[in-house]
């Protein structure tokens, strides 16, 4: 079974994930922050397109839980509160994160 590891700080990644896996750790929280950030704008543009009481915030999660799986993926849930829409994103994570 795939070990999970919480992270909410750099410090977590130093004390909690193994010398060997934090480059892989790194490599799809990294992964993870640049497909949060892309999609902030275009998420908002959606929601204002789906309905005018849409929330327009991105809000990334105090808490991360890492799968340390090596399946080399990044899965997000967004949640939109008024709607009570969401949608998930899974992507694949490369080596130098080309396209993310």
């Amino acid at each position: 079974m795939a070990e999970k590891y919480d992270i909410s700080t750099i410090k977590d990644v130093f004390e909690k994930v193994p010398t060997e896996r934090v480059e892989p750790c790194m490599r799809e929280l990294t992964a993870l922050i640049l497909e949060v950030k892309a999609h902030q704008g275009s998420a908002a543009q959606a929601a204002k397109r789906l309905d005018p009481r849409a929330s327009a915030q991105v809000k990334f999660p105090e808490v991360v839980t890492w799968v340390d799986d090596g399946a080399g993926m990044v899965d997000v849930t967004f949640r939109e509160p008024v709607l009570e829409e969401e949608f998930r994103l899974q992507k694949a994570v490369t080596t130098s994160n080309e396209g993310v």
